[in-house]
This record gives structure tokens, sequence and C-alpha cells, in this order.
């Protein structure tokens, strides 16, 4: 039984510190996206691009998403930005359709109340910031084949 607790204990505190990761890289990214204007370093560096590189349509709506959302920051003071988990943000903002497993996966990028940014993320790269409408619903555009 005690092994058990001490098994339990260090995979949360691994769960928990690969979540740090990806929320500093996060941070990161919402830092250089303001100061960097190459769009592909920011791709490279932040993104899972296996799926972007040969879908020039996709691509152009990254591109696209990263310019606004790049326009966006400026307006804003950086101490004012808050990243969330998806199950600690608002439930009015919870209108993703996804299974439970990746909602672990999902930061929510705010400027002061305001949720400027949905961020599905794995292994430290960004899958998808881009959300379709289906049915009232959001769901995420993954960039990833894999």
């Amino acid at each position: 039984m005690m092994l058990k607790s001490i098994i339990i204990v260090f995979t949360l505190i691994a769960c928990s510190a690969e979540q740090n990761k990806d929320e500093l890289l996060l941070k990161k990214f919402l830092t250089d996206i303001v100061v960097q204007e190459d769009n592909d370093t920011l791709l490279s560096d932040y993104f899972c691009t296996d799926g972007i590189k040969e879908n020039s349509e996709l691509l152009n709506m990254i591109v696209a998403q990263m310019d606004s959302l790049r326009s966006k920051l400026h307006k804003v003071p950086k101490s004012e930005i808050s990243i969330k988990e998806y199950r600690d943000s608002p439930v009015a903002d919870q209108n993703i359709l996804m299974n439970e497993s990746s909602q672990s996966h999902v930061l929510m990028v705010y400027h002061k109340e305001e949720l400027l940014l949905r961020v599905l993320y794995t292994n430290c790269k960004i899958h998808s910031f881009i959300i379709m409408n289906k049915g009232g619903k959001g769901v995420f555009l993954n960039f990833c084949k894999s």
C-alpha cells in the first residue's frame, strides 16, 4: 500500500512538472510572438508541424491567426495576461467538443477576464489554437497528423 502511495505521488509530481513545462512554453510563445515577426521560426519552435508544411491553406490560416494574436497582444500589458487550465476556466469558456482526456492538454489565455486564446498542446508543442464552430460548440483544428 505504501509503495502504491509513493508511485501515485511521483506520478502526480511528474504530471505537474510536465504541465508547468507546457505552461512555460506557452508563456514564452506569447512573449516571442510579440517580438518575433518571422512566423516560420515561431512555427518550427512552438508548433507540431508534421501536418502543416504540405497544406498551404492550413498554413495560411495559422499565419493569419498568429498575426491576429500578435496584434491583440501588442495592445495589452503582459502583466494583465493570465493562463488557466481548461478545467479552471469559466464554464462559459468551456464550450469545446473534446474527450475528457484532451481537456488536460488545453490551456486558456486571458486578458483580465476576456478569453484571448485556447491552445491544444502535447509534449511541449502546440497542436492547435484555431477553433472551428460545429453546432454551436468549438472544435480544435488539429495541425498534427499524429
